[in-house]
């Protein structure tokens, strides 16, 4: 199912629209999770009154760029999100690179984004508030260079604890960079503050450094916060396709053991990733189409339409399935759409 669904990635990426999506020239992705009761009792599936009731479930995660979910997988109820987030996309095995992952609250912890700063990426979550984070601001000078400062970090870096744990530190990272270790695990325990180790407080150090990076960039910078809303706001509508195809089957999760819940959440992606893929590919030819007369306000427009909109596909529909196969007419799809476009465009105008 998974070579399925990236071979469908691999068509999506290549369509001219899809690098319309990309926000301030970034592949600016998101990462979350939804939760989702199951009808049998799974070693995953867990009680939680808030979400299911009485009722147990899991939490699937998705990891989305420019609306297209390149990374999928299972995680308990009681979980925390943050501990999956590197993994996933560490293991992500498409052609999507992503340069940007923002997450929720959920998705932060003490070591993310180092991690992410390790491999080459960006970790940029979206906090509940900005002004109570602005309170754990680090910084390298003395404290009292900071006293005009409208902003002033509350304690300085301790260089001297990372420069001694540094080289106790590479065996570690470098465990993570081969899959020599459980991902999870390892960021699991290294997040954990039960757990006491001056390794770990080196970590943490050099996390901190990066997370005030962020969270001052976060402050001075609307489109970088715009960036990370959007690309939040693109794994909500994601999920809200996938809650419209899973109702289809009663909305439950089926599967007897974690491998069929694994599958039933891998054809849930494989369906919605063909419902993107057409949605993109009818925005491509409007696209070329907006493209070839230079007409940048339509293209503007094209931009702000979502590929995960399914008011025109009839999900909850009776199908009947013949060997006769017919080709979808797309030319006839697209001129009535084009008229659409110029109409709207018209109507923004006046």
């Amino acid at each position: 199912m998974r070579n399925a669904a990236n071979i469908i990635i691999n068509h999506i990426v290549d369509l001219p629209i899809f690098c319309l999506y990309d926000l301030d020239g970034k592949k600016h992705g998101s990462s979350d999770g939804t939760k989702k009761k199951t009808r049998r009792r799974i070693l995953k599936a867990r009680h939680s009154s808030k979400y299911f009731g009485s009722d147990i479930g899991v939490v699937i995660m998705s990891m989305l760029i420019g609306h297209v979910p390149f990374e999928t997988g299972i995680i308990g109820a009681n979980e925390h999100e943050s501990h999956y987030i590197f993994p996933m996309m560490y293991r992500n095995d498409s052609v999507i690179d992503p340069d940007i992952i923002s997450t929720d609250t959920a998705g932060a912890n003490n070591v993310n984004d180092f991690f992410y700063y390790l491999v080459g990426k960006l970790h940029a979550p979206c906090y509940r508030s900005i002004p109570r984070k602005a309170k754990s601001l680090c910084g390298f000078k003395p404290l009292s260079q900071y006293r005009d400062f409208l902003i002033q970090p509350s304690n300085p870096v301790n260089t001297k604890l990372i420069k001694t744990k540094w080289p106790m530190l590479l065996p570690i990272l470098a465990s993570m960079l081969k899959h020599e270790v459980t991902h999870e695990n390892i960021v699991k325990t290294l997040s954990a503050h039960e757990y006491k180790s001056d390794i770990k407080d080196a970590l943490w150090e050099l996390n901190r450094i990066l997370k005030s990076i962020h969270i001052l960039k976060y402050i001075d910078d609307p489109s970088y916060r715009r960036n990370i809303r959007t690309a939040l706001n693109r794994g909500e509508a994601y999920h809200q396709l996938l809650e419209k195809i899973q109702a289809v089957g009663g909305g439950d999760f089926r599967g007897m053991s974690e491998i069929e819940v694994e599958i039933w959440n891998e054809c849930t992606r494989l369906i919605a990733l063909i419902i993107i893929y057409y949605n993109m590919h009818l925005l491509s030819r409007l696209y070329e189409i907006a493209l070839a007369k230079n007409d940048q306000d339509a293209i503007n427009y094209l931009r702000h339409i979502s590929p995960v909109a399914t008011q025109h596909i009839n999900i909850n529909g009776l199908y009947e399935f013949s060997e006769a196969i017919t080709n979808v007419d797309v030319d006839s799809i697209i001129a009535l759409m084009s008229k659409a476009l110029k109409d709207a465009m018209k109507s923004k105008a006046a």
